[in-house]
């Protein structure tokens, strides 16, 4: 029972890892964009 549970749970972290790092990238490209934009103009 403790393998299938720490597979599950190594899982879970996994996409929650991924999940927010995706919007952490998403977070700050948006800024630097706009940042960037008003560094052209």
């Amino acid at each position: 029972m403790k393998k299938p549970d720490l597979l599950v749970f190594l899982g879970m972290i996994i996409l929650l890892g991924a999940a927010v790092t995706g919007m952490t990238v998403d977070n700050t490209q948006k800024p630097t964009l706009l940042v960037s934009e008003h560094t052209i103009r």
